[in-house]
């Protein structure tokens, strides 16, 4: 992935976030904490674009604005992924 593919996930990132209301901070290189109504971990550059939510199962394949919505859903349930 070339780093401008990177920054235009980073600034979608970051878009979806401020239009939802939610805190994205970054870690570490390729790993994001998304602070909603829940914290999430994603990394949007991994093979699999997995979040993690605590207690919860692995989700995968999403996109940034999918991961901030993942932040809000009161059960922190499961987000249908695109393909």
């Amino acid at each position: 992935m070339s780093s401008t593919a990177r920054r235009c996930v980073v600034d979608e990132l970051f878009a979806a976030a401020n239009a939802r209301g939610a805190v994205v901070s970054e870690h570490a290189p390729g790993h994001f904490q998304i602070r909603g109504t829940f914290l999430v971990n994603y990394y949007p550059f991994s093979k699999r674009r997995s979040a993690f939510v605590h207690g919860t199962p692995t989700q995968t394949d999403l996109t940034p604005s999918q991961a901030v919505e993942l932040a809000f859903q009161a059960t922190g349930g499961r987000i249908k992924a695109r393909r």
